[in-house]
Formats: structure tokens, sequence, C-alpha cells
């Protein structure tokens, strides 16, 4: 459960900013094996860099369709089955986006081509729910071309389209993809509310519950940028937003809204300036595990100075701090990765030694996280059934246990395990091991 004060969390994790992260280039991009990348990293168990399919020139499997590559326009995530899923935000039969299943041998399967009123330009990762299906949203399409979308859903029974958004009356164009919250709800976030002659309120967060019921539970004081929600384990749910008057105006702020309140609060005010230029933050955000939020790509508003940093926040302090990317690369792209070993993962769409783009990890000196635990289903059930665990940094496992006596088990991904109740079984809580610590639910899984 999300709670209603974030500023405890994020203060008991709190600690003083020091001196600036290690930077290493793992990956220089070049012309040979495919330049400026788009979309974002994932974490797999294990794997190095390898390049898995080459798209079709001509766009009917994937286009990008984004005018910048902080946009959001596609990325990819890997769910419990062990394969690969992406969406792009343009191109397939009917030029209005494509999603795709890539096995890791390279396979690539095309899954679904939008046509519009199911919905197009699909924005941002899939998401795996608990029940095993895959759901995604679209910025346009649906109900209006221009000022809709849609959410839909990818499962053993095919392509659906669940919910679309109506800007007569409420919410309109989710423009960032999904999150998996603490019990296995969902959330996403959508740009406008009742949109009029054009111009609307500020949007607002939805929630799509473990039974597919859609919520629109809160509101935003300005427009939140084209990034998923971040959702703190204890805390609430945040977003970096576009401005409280005009984008490049600054005013500027990271929001935070607590669990029940229909409102968002300003939880840090961001900075004006970087160095001595006015700069423009669209970056999409992580929480880290020491309880920071880091964010991607400021970009000045005075040309021809374009300055890339890495933006790093305190709120409980209420501290900010700049990491100047030049020297390194140049337009990241969507979110930084934590990855298993603590450190920050970044896919530069541009700079480097080729110009070109690179993969960038920064070492702020975060300790490896223990594994998360977002949730598990079913709840109950006896010998032989199938249990799906969800949560995050599934890498390494050495333990899987029910009421402290370990069964055997499958990581399927970084963020998924399952694994069949043994006969003898009991009751009790669920626990996942790595060489980074125990995570154990809260909940309990009740054999019958």
């Amino acid at each position: 459960m999300i709670r209603s004060c974030a500023c405890a969390l994020l203060s008991a994790l709190s600690v003083s900013f020091a001196q600036s992260p290690t930077a290493n280039v793992l990956h220089q991009f070049d012309d040979d094996n495919n330049a400026s990348p788009t979309s974002n990293l994932i974490q797999l168990p294990g794997g190095d860099y390898k390049i898995l399919f080459h798209f079709a020139a001509d766009g009917s499997q994937c286009a990008s369709g984004a005018s910048q590559p902080t946009s959001n326009g596609g990325a990819i995530m890997q769910a419990g089955d062990g394969n690969i899923y992406g969406v792009c935000s343009a191109g397939g039969r009917y030029g209005k986006g494509t999603v795709f299943q890539l096995t890791p041998s390279g396979q690539f399967t095309l899954l679904h081509s939008f046509h519009g009123t199911d919905g197009s330009a699909p924005a941002g990762a899939l998401v795996a729910g608990l029940d095993g299906n895959l759901y995604g949203v679209t910025l346009n399409g649906g109900l209006s071309e221009e000022f809709g979308g849609t959410i839909f859903r990818v499962g053993k029974s095919g392509f659906s389209t669940i919910y679309q958004f109506d800007a007569s009356t409420g919410a309109s164009n989710p423009n960032a993809g999904l999150t998996l919250g603490p019990g296995g709800n969902i959330y996403g976030m959508y740009q406008f509310n009742a949109i009029g002659n054009g111009f609307g309120g500020p949007g607002g967060v939805f929630q799509i519950d473990t039974s597919g019921n859609i919520t629109f539970p809160s509101y935003f004081q300005s427009v939140p940028w084209s990034c998923a929600p971040v959702i703190a384990p204890r805390g609430g749910i945040f977003s970096l937003t576009q401005a409280s008057v005009i984008v490049g105006d600054a005013g500027q702020t990271l929001e935070g809204i607590p669990s029940g309140s229909d409102y968002a609060y300003v939880a840090l005010d961001l900075p004006h300036y970087f160095g001595t230029d006015f700069v423009n933050f669209f970056g999409c955000m992580i929480l880290a595990t020491d309880g920071h939020f880091y964010a991607n790509g400021i970009s000045a508003i005075e040309y021809p100075t374009m300055p890339f940093v890495e933006l790093r926040m305190d709120v409980a302090t209420q501290q900010t701090q700049f990491l100047d990317l030049d020297p390194y690369g140049s337009t990241p792209v969507l979110a930084p990765l934590e990855g298993a070993d603590g450190k920050l993962y970044i896919v530069n769409n541009g700079g480097g030694v080729t110009g070109l783009g690179n993969v960038l990890t920064l070492d702020y000196g975060i300790a490896p996280p223990a594994p998360l635990l977002g949730g598990f289903v079913p709840s109950s059930g006896s010998a032989g059934t199938a249990v799906v665990i969800g949560g995050n940094f599934f890498v390494g496992v050495t333990s899987v246990a029910l009421n402290g006596k370990a069964v055997p088990y499958r990581v399927r991904s970084s963020s998924v395990i399952d694994f069949v109740i043994p006969s003898g079984a009991a009751s009790g809580t669920i626990s996942v091991s790595t060489p980074n610590g125990t995570v154990t639910s809260s909940g309990t899984f009740t054999v019958q």
C-alpha cells in the first residue's frame, strides 16, 4: 500500500551529495552497429551486446515517429515468458504504430498494427500485470485522433482495447508508459483533462486494479512530462512537470501525489539555471534505491549552448545536483536504468567519440540493491498451483522460499519469477534472495 507521506520515506533514505559520480562508456555506437539509439535499456539476467534484429527500412514493422528520443515514442520490456516486447509510435500496416515481440534468439513477430479507432501512436514501454497480460497506452486515436488515446491489453487471447479516453468529458492523451505499483495495481499518466477549444486542465494519474477496473484517482498541478510515473515503495506517485506557466519559462517542479489525495503537491522546485544557461527540463526519471530521484536530459533554451546533464534530486533536503554529460554523450534517451550492481545506465542518442551515441554508466556509490517484491498472484491455492512473483532486481537469484522453506523456481526475467506450490507446503510469506539481500512479501500465500 502507498503511504500518504512520501517525505518520511525519502528523508530516512537520503544522504548528502558528495563528489561527482564515476562515468564509464560501456559501448560506443557507430555506422557499423546501428547509430543514434532511440529506446530504453532493460536488464536481462545475463548477456552482452549484440544486434538481435534489424527492422525493415519500409516501416512495415516499426518506425520511431518521435520528434526527439526524449518524447517516449517507443520502448521495450522483457515479460515473464522471457521474450522482449516493444511498441513503435509509428509504422506498421496503417502507419499508426505497432506492438511487437522479439525472442532472445532474434525471431520477430508483429503482434498488432494500430489503425486509429483502436488507438494510434503507442507511447512508452508495456508493463506486465500480475495476471500475465501486458498493458500499454496510445497517445492518440480511439474516440479522437488528436485528443483521444486508449489503454490496450496483449495476452494469450490476443490484442484488445480495454479503454478509450474521451477529452470531451475528462481525461485524454495518455503520454507515457505504465508502472506496476505495490499490490499489483498499474499506474499511468495522461496529459490533459477536459479539453475545450484546444485547451484543457493539467493531467493526472489513472489506475488499473488487479480486476481490470480503471479509475482516475488524482491530478497534477501542472502538465506532466511524457514519462512513466514513479512510485515510491512506501511513498507516493511522482512526476516531473512541464511548467506551471509556459514551457521554457522555468517554473518547473517535481510533484508528488500522496495516497488517497486528489491532487499533487510540489515536492521540489527545479532550478531555473544550469550554470548561466536558462534551462528547460524534459527528462524522465527514476527513484533509485538510495532514496534520490535521477533524471536524464536538460536542454538549454539559449542556443547554441545545449548542455545535456544528469539531474539528481533530494526531496528531503531540497537539494539538486547536476552532472554535465557533454564529455560523454548527448541527448539521453528516456529514464536511466538502475542496475543490479547499483550503477545507473544511460543510453545517449548522440555525442561520444563518433557523435552517434553510446551506453554510459554513472557510479554514484549506490549499494547494489536487494531484490524488490511488488506482489504475487494468486494469493491462495493447493499443491501444484503456479505462482507468479513480480518485482525488480531478480538478478543472481539464489533462493525462493514459501513459509521459510525453499521451493524450486524459474527466473523469467529481472522482474518476474514463477514457482509451483509443492506437496506438503504450509501457508506463509514468500521470500526472494540474491547475493545482495532477501526480500519478504508483506502478504501471505494461503495453501488450501
